[in-house]
């Protein structure tokens, strides 16, 4: 889980890039599970990322990935232009998850 803080006047811009992303990953990335990005209704500045992977070979897979190269330059160039913040990821380990049925993964 990801958790970045970026400027209004580049969110739409980050939102298009990880909406890319996140198609283009469900579309080639059989390991990827999950790629949830949420904006806070309290603070629409901060945006959460939640990626998950069928394992770590898959996960390695996303980073190498075309797809998230992209993306994940557009962020970087933010963060360097004072922009976009981006905290330090969250690596969490699935105990269980409840979910409609057909919901989760690929069917």
């Amino acid at each position: 889980m990801i958790t970045m803080v970026v400027d209004a006047a580049h969110r739409e811009e980050v939102f298009e890039a990880y909406k890319e992303h996140g198609r283009m990953a469900s579309e080639t990335e059989l390991g990827l599970v999950r790629f949830d990005v949420h904006q806070d209704e309290a603070d629409p500045s901060r945006l959460y990322l939640y990626e998950a992977y069928a394992d770590d070979a898959a996960h390695r897979a996303h980073m190498e990935g075309e797809s998230h190269k992209r993306a994940r330059g557009l962020v970087d160039e933010l963060i360097a232009q004072g922009k976009c913040k981006r905290l330090e990821p969250v690596r969490m380990k699935e105990v269980f998850t409840h979910a409609a049925a057909g919901t989760l993964g690929r069917d």
